[in-house]
């Protein structure tokens, strides 16, 4: 069985170094021996090397096309088709356009650690977030990876590309709304007179569950009627990030914004028919007066107004999904009362007490 190593690439546009490995049966512990084979181009472009591997591999019984000739957009599509196991697939499939836009529609074959590189830097220039700037780069290369598993383009391309190191990000402190534009938020997402001024009336209960509940965005569009158990008080969080269901008690506050939806449907119905609330959430965040927040800044708004209220973190933790306490610690510096009542409690230990006749 013949199958291709790749294309190095010397010398551009010079000089090339065609590699492939050819199975010829096995030894004695029952593992494939395998010849390399190299032959070296020179004067060519890449695409004639690629042919002229082409050619070869095609004498051997292997008839493979030529991969320079694939660019990401046409790979695109067999891409996104395998990311629609994937839970966040809009966003995946919304990041791939916009990496194919600005990267540029290059041949799989010829993207290298500079031209990553290049596009990093220039995210950087645009003073996008690290994160955004790490979450393209590792779409990049997955991409990159599959086209290898999928014999689209030769391994060396993987080498190059995985060696692009991601930027640092630092996540312990976040932003998060006070009281005062919370309240802001929720009245610029209210329906007044009949009529929602963003003509999206699904955003205030939402908006209101997020701020109560701490549920992220897909997991509050993923509600059905079943999940949510107005009797007992509770809420099941059924499609979590990391796949483990928990229940989340129900307040007065969203009780109130829940018993305004309507009610009368069939239980296995989804709350909120919508698949995104981007725009209106813009919207209402401009009417509130609210700059630097996203959806997820609700999420941190719940679990720091909790420990600010005296909730120890093992219980923000759980509301939250957390699998470990250490994403849970980034909310730590706003309760610094914790560990004023850790210190207290050496005041009960007499072996502790400085006696005055000893200062």
């Amino acid at each position: 069985m013949q199958s291709i190593m790749g294309i190095k690439e010397i010398i551009p546009d010079e000089k090339y170094r065609l590699t492939w490995q050819v199975g010829t049966g096995r030894n004695k512990k029952g593992e494939e021996r395998k010849r390399y084979f190299t032959v070296r181009t020179y004067h060519c472009t890449r695409e004639q090397a690629h042919e002229r591997l082409a050619r070869i591999l095609s004498g051997l019984g292997r008839n493979i096309p030529a991969p320079a000739t694939l660019t990401l957009s046409q790979f695109q599509t067999e891409y996104l088709n395998f990311c629609k196991r994937m839970k966040a697939y809009a966003d995946r499939e919304r990041m791939v356009k916009q990496i194919i836009r600005e990267l540029g529609d290059h041949c799989v074959s010829l993207i290298n650690q500079r031209m990553v590189e290049a596009y990093q830097a220039d995210m950087i220039s645009r003073k996008l977030a690290p994160a955004t700037n790490n979450r393209r780069v590792a779409c990049i290369k997955h991409m990159i990876h599959k086209a290898v598993q999928w014999k689209q383009c030769p391994p060396h391309v993987w080498d190059e590309v995985r060696a692009v190191k991601l930027l640092p990000e630092n996540n312990r402190r976040m932003r998060y709304l006070t009281r005062e534009e919370a309240d802001r938020l929720l009245d610029a997402c209210r329906v007044k007179g009949g009529s929602s001024t963003l003509t999206a009336p699904h955003l205030y209960p939402i908006v209101s569950i997020a701020l109560n509940t701490g549920m992220r965005l897909g997991e509050i569009l993923a509600l059905t009627w079943n999940d949510i158990d107005m009797r007992s008080g509770f809420i099941r969080v059924q499609n979590a990030k990391n796949n483990e269901s928990r229940d989340i008690p129900i307040n007065d506050t969203l009780r109130g914004a829940l018993g305004a939806l309507p009610s009368n449907v069939d239980a296995s119905e989804k709350v909120f028919k919508v698949r995104a609330v981007r725009r209106s959430f813009t919207t209402a965040l401009r009417k509130a007066g609210i700059r630097n927040a996203v959806f997820h800044t609700l999420r941190h708004t719940f679990a720091s107004h909790l420990v600010m209220a005296g909730a120890d973190l093992t219980t923000v933790k759980e509301l939250l999904g957390h699998k470990s306490l250490t994403m849970t610690m980034r909310y730590s510096h706003l309760s610094p009362s914790h560990k004023l009542s850790a210190v207290k409690l050496l005041d009960r230990d007499s072996m502790l007490t400085i006696k005055k006749e000893n200062i």
